[in-house]
C-alpha cells in the first residue's frame, strides 16, 4: 500500500494512504492517517471526512509555517492542508486541474506550485497552478505546460513514449501497462 508521509515538529511523522488501511482506488471522499511519535513509538489514528477528500497518490508541499498542502489524488480536484499545532485537517481551495501523482514544491513567496499529474483527472492538460496561502485558491500558469516532463503513463496527456528520449526504468518497461502502451 502506498504511503505518503511529511515530518512533523516534536519528532513527529504524518502518514496516509487512502480510503481504507488495506484499500484504494475510487473517489471516497475521506483518508486514514496517522501520527507516530518518534520518541514514544506511540500512534495515533483517524478517518479523516471532513475535507471530501481521498488523498491517495497526492502531491505534497511542506509550507513556511509548517503546515502540511496535501493536493490530488484519488480526489484529483481536491486540496487539504494540516495544520500540526491544531492537529486539524481543512479543505482549501479546489485546484483548475484534477491531479494525481503530481510534482509539487513550495516557492519562496510561501505559495505552492504542482505540475503535471497521471491518471487521476482528464487527460490532456495538467499544466502548471499555483496555490495562494493567503487566499486559499489556485491560479493556473498556462506557460508553464506538463508536457516536456511527462513519461511513458498510458494515461498520460502525451503519446506512450518518454519525451526526453530516454528509456523508462526495467521494472516500468515490463510491467503490464508499459506492455500495454507499446
Amino acid at each position: 500500500m502506498p504511503v505518503a508521509t511529511a515530518v512533523l515538529p516534536g519528532d513527529k511523522l504524518l502518514a496516509w494512504s487512502a480510503y481504507a488501511m488495506d484499500r484504494f482506488g475510487g473517489s471516497n471522499g475521506y483518508t486514514q492517517t496517522a501520527i507516530l511519535d518518534l520518541k514514544t513509538g506511540k500512534v495515533t489514528q483517524r478517518r479523516v471526512d471532513n475535507t471530501g477528500h481521498d488523498m491517495f497518490c497526492p502531491g505534497i508541499a511542506m509550507l513556511a509555517d509548517g503546515r502540511v498542502l496535501v493536493t490530488g489524488g484519488s480526489n484529483a480536484e481536491k486540496a487539504s492542508v494540516y495544520d500540526p499545532a491544531t492537529d486539524t485537517w481543512s479543505a482549501t481551495g479546489d485546484m483548475n486541474i484534477a491531479r494525481g501523482y503530481q510534482a509539487m514544491t513550495l516557492l519562496s513567496t510561501g505559495e505552492a506550485f504542482v505540475l503535471g499529474g497521471s491518471w487521476s483527472g482528464a487527460a490532456g492538460d495538467k499544466s502548471g497552478e499555483v496555490w495562494s496561502p493567503d487566499t486559499g485558491t489556485w491560479r493556473k500558469l498556462p506557460g508553464v505546460p506538463a508536457v516536456p516532463a511527462m513519461t511513458a503513463d498510458p494515461a498520460a496527456p502525451t503519446a506512450p513514449t518518454t519525451t526526453c528520449g530516454c528509456t523508462p526504468p526495467r521494472a516500468a518497461r515490463s510491467s503490464s501497462w508499459a506492455r500495454a502502451s507499446r
